[in-house]
């Protein structure tokens, strides 16, 4: 293999050679195929994965027998459950399904997850099922199958699910309902925000959703805490600004984000003190949506920061487009610091006569950027 970002090794060329001989054998060669899952070579163990999805039905039978009773290293069992995720066998589900009826729950787990790769609509009525098995990795694997496999009936189920208010089966239909996408999830994950326990992962899911609707559950929050209440929200709601745009409601989002959020501009503001740099960036994004010209020093002071220059500058520049005058302010600061930082960004021509007028400043970087 050339031109790539690794080569096989001569053992690993020879190997591969030999998986590719016995997939073409066919069903006589499906016990070694299953032996080499244990490979150490991810690449030659990556040939014998394609190799036994690819001869389908003749290797899932055998697939499952082992995961049933071998299961030997935990890369052999990915790379079993990886085979059978893969499979073209029009038998495939059938088979998985009846795996899930195991008294192990190692394999109950791993058959739940197939079907969830698998997109297994007829394995539905299973999966619900399995959500109230005694094993918590069990449910969690269900729990993950039905958000994969969707539709609306998986909603209405892990609905089900966020009110029994269970941790161990909560907190994963939590993480799975914000990212259906789906505007029924977000009046559920908004009642979590209220339980202590739950309230962080409720938010975080909220703001996964990318809805317009979850924007009033998440900014609630604010009233109910200091700044690092204030950078979960922030943190939620950039998340869902980025999921809007992904999925194409930026335009009601934003506008409802500054109807909501903006009267908390300044807590905004002020929680940008002891944030972390990934909370700093989410406040910045938020505050490009919600800000106005007051808000671009304390945006200019993350310019010089590589780590958030260009939140920042994202930040600045859609606070110029919403607000014409705001760079030109930002100009006229008192603090040298903003001005240097905005002179780079500044682009508009109703700016011109303010960086003319820098061009005489005292401080000697302030002339060099208007010079720029």
């Amino acid at each position: 293999m050339t031109g790539g970002s690794f080569a096989l090794t001569e053992a690993e060329r020879l190997r591969v050679e030999h998986i590719d001989e016995l997939v073409a054998r066919g069903a006589p060669a499906v016990d070694e195929l299953i032996a080499a899952l244990s490979e150490q070579s991810w690449t030659v163990r990556r040939s014998v994965i394609g190799g036994l999805a690819a001869l389908g039905d003749e290797a899932v039978g055998p697939l499952c027998a082992w995961l049933r009773t071998h299961r030997s290293e935990e890369h052999a069992i990915a790379a079993a459950v990886d085979a059978l995720s893969a499979s073209v066998g029009s038998e495939t589900n059938r088979h998985v399904m009846e795996l899930a009826t195991d008294a192990n729950p190692a394999v109950v787990a791993d058959a739940a997850a197939i079907l969830g790769r698998r997109h297994a609509h007829d394995a539905i009525g299973l999966l619900e099922r399995l959500l109230s098995h005694p094993d918590d990795n069990v449910a969690v694997a269900a729990t993950e199958a039905i958000g994969a496999i969707g539709g609306a009936a998986a909603v209405d189920t892990l609905i089900g699910v966020l009110q029994r208010r269970e941790f161990f089966r909560t907190l994963p239909a939590i993480q799975v309902l914000g990212r259906s996408a789906d505007p029924r999830a977000v009046a559920p994950l908004a009642s979590l925000l209220s339980d202590d326990t739950f309230r962080i992962e409720a938010a975080r899911a909220l703001g996964r959703t990318g809805s317009a609707q979850a924007i009033v559950p998440i900014t609630s929050l604010l009233a109910h805490g200091g700044d690092a209440m204030t950078r979960l929200v922030a943190s939620s709601l950039a998340d869902l600004i980025t999921r809007a745009h992904w999925i194409g409601s930026a335009m009601p989002v934003e506008a409802t984000l500054r109807a909501v959020a903006t009267p908390a501009l300044s807590r905004f503001i002020q929680s940008l003190h002891g944030a972390d740099d990934s909370e700093r960036a989410a406040i910045a994004v938020v505050l490009g949506k919600i800000g106005d010209a007051s808000t671009v020093s304390a945006l200019a002071r993350m310019l010089e920061e590589p780590a958030l220059a260009r939140s920042a500058s994202a930040a600045i520049q859609d606070i110029g487009r919403d607000h014409e005058d705001a760079l030109t302010e930002a100009l006229g600061s008192g603090e040298t610091a903003t001005r240097i930082a905005i002179l780079p960004i500044v682009g508009a021509r109703r700016s011109a006569r303010r960086v003319r007028a820098l061009l005489a400043d005292e401080d000697p970087e302030v002339r060099a950027r208007a010079c720029e």
